[in-house]
C-alpha cells in the first residue's frame, strides 16, 4: 500500500512536517511504481488535521475514553491516524484507497 501524502502535527496543532508524492508515468527504463515529492501545501494540512481532531472527539464521545480512532476510509483515499502520547507529536497518512 503506497503513502501518497504524510503529515505530522506538533501538539499545539501546528504542522511541523508534510510530503507528499505524487504517481509517476511508467517511462523507459524507470520502475513503474515510482513516486515523485511534491510540496504539501498548508491548507491541505489545516483540512487534515481538522477532520482527525474531529472524528476523533466523536469516537471518544460514542466509544468512551477506552476507544481510539485509527483510520477511516471514503471512495478515493484511506487516512490513517497514529499518536504518541501526549507530549509528543501525532501524525497521519492519507492513502489511496484499494
Amino acid at each position: 500500500m503506497p503513502v501518497y501524502s504524510f503529515y505530522i502535527f506538533d501538539r499545539h496543532t501546528e504542522c511541523i512536517y508534510a510530503r507528499s508524492w505524487a504517481p509517476t508515468e511508467a517511462a523507459a527504463g524507470s520502475r513503474p511504481n515510482s513516486r515523485v515529492p511534491v510540496i504539501a501545501t498548508s491548507d491541505d494540512a489545516k483540512l487534515i488535521f481538522g477532520t482527525v481532531f474531529s472524528l476523533r472527539n466523536m469516537v471518544r464521545k460514542l466509544g468512551g475514553d477506552d476507544d481510539a480512532f485509527i483510520s477511516y476510509r471514503t471512495g478515493q483515499y484511506k487516512l490513517h491516524f497514529y499518536e504518541t502520547p501526549p507530549t509528543f507529536d501525532s501524525s497521519c497518512s492519507p492513502t489511496r484507497a484499494p
